[in-house]
């Protein structure tokens, strides 16, 4: 058990008829004395020390935490999900530099079979634009993508219909890659 002990001079006001008082408090630090507050005189406080955050206290912060995150979480598990028609645009640019690298290293023209490609959800509809097409036209059985064996391929620009909207992708000749969604 510690004890410290310190003096105040009270101001003019509380200086009674005798004179100054000196007031001399022993306060005490340990937390089972409950003596020590009944020392001190009017006006002096009582300050406890405060060293953390008890444990029922955190557990409370880390209970709330919990809750909020519970709460959040089906939003937030949305937000990552990716929506079919940029999974569907994902695989078929992956599909295309797949194909275009192949025919750059093998020196010869590769192709796709626009009409068999497994990625595209069951029901949705291809409709493709080729640079001679004015508009977007369904596709023919046995419609190939050509790609050179210096990499380029033939311009053409392709909707997919089934999502929540018509997804338009346009590719680029010469890196194909995609350059432009439109809608």
């Amino acid at each position: 058990m510690q004890l410290l002990a310190f003096a105040t001079t009270p101001s003019e006001e509380e200086q009674g008829a005798h004179g100054a008082q000196r007031w001399s408090v022993l306060s005490v630090l340990d937390r089972a004395s409950t003596g020590a507050r009944e020392l001190l005189p009017l006006g002096v406080e009582w300050k406890k020390r405060s060293r953390g955050f008890t444990l029922l206290e955190i557990l409370i912060a880390l209970a709330l935490i919990a809750i909020l995150m519970v709460a959040a979480a089906p939003y937030m598990a949305d937000a990552w999900k990716k929506s079919p028609e940029e999974e569907v645009a994902r695989s078929l640019e992956d599909l295309v530099a797949k194909t275009r690298a192949e025919a750059i290293t093998t020196g010869e023209t590769r192709f796709i079979a626009l009409d068999h490609l497994s990625f595209v959800p069951i029901g949705w509809k291809i409709e493709i634009k080729r640079l001679t097409d004015s508009q977007f036209r369904p596709l023919l059985p046995e419609e190939w993508w050509q790609f050179h064996s210096e990499g380029m391929c033939d311009p053409i620009t392709l909707r997919l219909i089934g999502g929540r909207e018509p997804l338009v992708i346009k590719f680029d000749p010469i890196t194909g890659q995609i350059i432009d969604n439109e809608e």
